[in-house]
């Protein structure tokens, strides 16, 4: 594992081994936020790190960003608002986990006055997500022990109500903007509901190069006082460099890593850099397919099943996940069925095969993996052989 700044940094969804370390508020911190991490509840490229009485994360997501980037630069009115609202979202949801690692903390911190040194707080959170006994796994604890787990837990009855609030709000997130745009209280235009559908996948197709100006990183610091009842919760910070380890983020997200040749195996390093380069070729060709089947298919279907046409926000994408997912094509997001049922089962009829390719390939994009390494080894030969088709300028590039 890195260091940087005196932090232990996870990287991704790389996993947090606490076995041999102390247990402390700040690993239970920095494990649960790691949990998030994996689970997809926030940004899959956020940094994570914590010192002895410290913890801190730096959320990010290079897909989030890239996102937001294309959004500016269709550059209309209604993709412009799509941007401020897609800030807003990102915002709001790491607003809530901000409060679930607040509460985690402050938990585990009185969890650590019971002194026991073989068990952590998140052991015991796991457990008990996963409805198993509080102490499943845990046979070298002594029965003390274990009545000491049953008490605190009993005696946190209300707390941990609210932590599984917090968890619960943070899982139930609308997963896109287009499903966060449909919550919200105010009017949303037509207009930006097609630019956000007509623009779902364009992430894919857009460099993330890190924090700027209008789209600040975002991290969040606790210090932890070993046997207080409460930790310091410091604000929310937000700069245009942001904090020390968001720094680093562009060494190690997934999209737009660059290599570090001295801290691995030249070959190692070449190949990583290599499929990295090859998933970005990969998922950028299977975007441009999607655009030459989608061609003026998004406006049409608008003007017919929109908001415009006097309907409920619904689209074509919408049609497409419901294919996708083997609902019917004119469910909406309510579960009722769009009144015009019929003729959208038409024009799904009309344009099929366009609209089977372009699924599939919506497939494939919901299917990549959550990380890098899992797509390196589903595609080892392709990328093997991608690295021996650019050997030399892969090696040009590492002597210059």
């Amino acid at each position: 594992m890195s260091s940087i700044n005196s932090y232990s940094a996870v990287y991704g969804s790389s996993l947090l081994n606490t076995n041999n370390q102390i247990k402390t508020a700040a690993t239970d911190f920095a494990a649960e936020a790691n949990d998030l991490v994996k689970e997809g509840l926030i940004g899959e490229d956020s940094l994570i790190g914590f010192g002895a009485q410290s913890g801190s994360i730096s959320y990010w997501s290079n897909q989030s960003h890239a996102q937001w980037k294309a959004y500016n630069q269709e550059g209309s009115d209604a993709a412009l608002q799509a941007a401020e609202y897609h800030k807003q979202m990102i915002a709001e949801r790491q607003d809530i986990a901000n409060q679930y690692l607040s509460q985690v903390t402050s938990l585990a911190t009185e969890f650590n006055d019971l002194s026991m040194d073989k068990i952590s707080f998140h052991q015991v959170l796991d457990n008990a997500q996963a409805g198993n006994s509080l102490t499943h796994g845990l046979d070298h604890l002594s029965e003390s022990d274990v009545k000491k787990v049953e008490q605190f837990w009993q005696d946190q009855t209300a707390n941990l109500n609210r932590l599984d609030n917090s968890l619960t709000r943070l899982q139930s997130f609308p997963k896109d903007l287009d499903n966060w745009l449909q919550h919200q209280d105010e009017p949303i235009s037509d207009e930006v509901f097609q630019i956000v559908d007509q623009l779902k996948n364009s992430w894919v197709n857009i460099e993330s190069t890190g924090p700027e100006k209008d789209y600040q990183a975002r991290s969040f610091d606790l210090q932890i006082e070993e046997g207080a009842s409460t930790p310091n919760t410091v604000a929310i910070s937000e700069s245009d460099k942001g904090s020390s380890l968001l720094q680093s983020l562009e060494q190690v997200a997934l999209k737009n890593a660059q290599i570090d040749y001295t801290s691995f195996g030249f070959k190692d390093n070449l190949l990583e850099y290599a499929g990295k380069e090859f998933l970005q070729h990969d998922l950028r060709q299977t975007y441009a397919e999607m655009q030459i089947l989608s061609k003026d298919l998004y406006s049409e279907f608008s003007d017919l099943f929109g908001k415009s046409s006097g309907n409920s926000p619904y689209s074509l994408q919408d049609m497409i996940d419901n294919h996708l997912e083997n609902k019917p094509l004119a469910q909406l997001e309510d579960g009722s069925i769009h009144p015009q049922e019929l003729a959208i089962q038409e024009f799904w009829k009309e344009n099929e095969l366009a609209l089977e390719q372009y699924s599939a390939k919506q497939q494939k994009l919901n299917d990549q993996p959550d990380n890098f390494g899992a797509y390196q080894s589903q595609n080892k030969s392709k990328i093997n052989q991608y690295f021996m088709d650019n050997l030399d300028r892969f090696l040009n590039m590492k002597l210059s």
